[in-house]
Order: structure tokens, then C-alpha cells, then sequence
């Protein structure tokens, strides 16, 4: 009688068992040659080996990057150089900083104020007239004003205007 042969078949546990341990064994194995015995690999240029300058060009490209190494160096000594400044020169560089905004904001919210003394004669008259006719004639003022910022909505001389004739102003802020 003949025997019959055992079945080469895996079941499927080891067969991906064994594919894991392959990959790991892999991946190991290029981390290792990338890293090298002397830690970083150097990237090729390029360069064919045929090329009749091949040893000066490599020597130019070597140069190039040594002097890229020093100007990077050099910054980063000047950073340091730059964090390391006084607390004082801190103090004066903030207050410097907060004049200019205060002068800013101050342009800004003259601006945005209706300077009736620059209008013409007459629209200046019929704008003032009606717009004191609708102040008296109102029980309350609603200001409408947007809620992302207030304070910039608001226009002083109208609301000066206003708080003449009693308080009957509310604000409302929408979006």
C-alpha cells in the first residue's frame, strides 16, 4: 500500500503569523541599512561615474552644504541672541506697541463719527430737522448694533444727539 502524504496546508493564524514576522524581519532590516554604522546614509547626487569633473563637483556640492551648515548656525546664534535681550528693551517695544494701537483706534472710531459741520448747509439742515423730529416723536430708541463688535458700530454724535432728549435709548447686538 501506497501512504498517502501529509497536507501542506496552513491554517490561516499561522500563514499571517508567518507574513508578520517576514514584514517586521523586513522593515528592520532597511532601518538598519539606512541608518548604516555611521548613522545617516548620504543622499547620491546623481553624478555618473563617467563624468570627467566628477571628483570637483562633488568637492563644490560638499562646500556648498558646509556653508549652508554655518549660515544656519549663524541664525540660530542670533535667535538666541534676540531672546536673550533685556527686559527692558521688552517694556519700551509693549508701550511703543500700545501708543500705536490707541492712536489707531482712536483714528478709527473718529472716523466713523458723522461730523455734521462738514456737511453742505442744506442737507446738514434737513438731515438735523428730520432727524429731531423722529428722536422726539419716539417713546424708545432701539440701536441695533453688531455683536462681533459693539463698541465700533456706535457712532458718538448721533448718540450725544440722543442722550439730549432724555434716556429712551436701548441697545440691541445682533450677529
Amino acid at each position: 500500500k501506497v501512504q498517502k502524504k501529509k497536507s501542506k496546508r496552513q491554517s490561516l493564524h499561522k500563514k499571517y503569523k508567518v507574513e508578520r514576522k517576514i514584514r517586521e524581519h523586513h522593515r528592520k532590516a532597511r532601518k538598519e541599512q539606512r541608518l548604516g554604522a555611521g548613522g545617516k546614509m548620504k543622499k547620491d547626487p546623481g553624478i555618473p561615474n563617467l563624468w570627467p569633473y566628477k571628483e570637483q563637483m562633488l568637492n563644490r556640492i560638499q562646500a556648498q552644504q558646509e556653508r549652508e551648515e554655518e549660515n544656519k548656525k549663524q541664525i540660530r546664534e542670533e535667535r538666541k541672541k534676540r531672546k536673550a535681550s533685556s527686559i527692558n528693551e521688552l517694556v519700551h517695544d509693549a508701550q511703543r506697541r500700545q501708543k500705536e494701537f490707541e492712536h489707531k483706534e482712536q483714528t478709527l472710531a473718529d472716523s466713523k463719527d458723522i461730523d455734521f459741520q462738514q456737511l453742505p448747509e442744506q442737507s446738514k439742515r434737513a438731515y438735523y430737522k428730520e432727524f429731531k423730529k423722529v428722536v422726539e416723536a419716539s417713546d424708545v430708541i432701539l440701536e441695533v448694533l453688531d455683536a462681533r463688535d459693539p463698541i465700533g458700530c456706535r457712532t458718538k454724535s448721533v448718540e450725544q444727539m440722543i442722550t439730549g432728549h432724555g434716556d429712551k435709548k436701548n441697545h440691541l447686538g445682533t450677529q
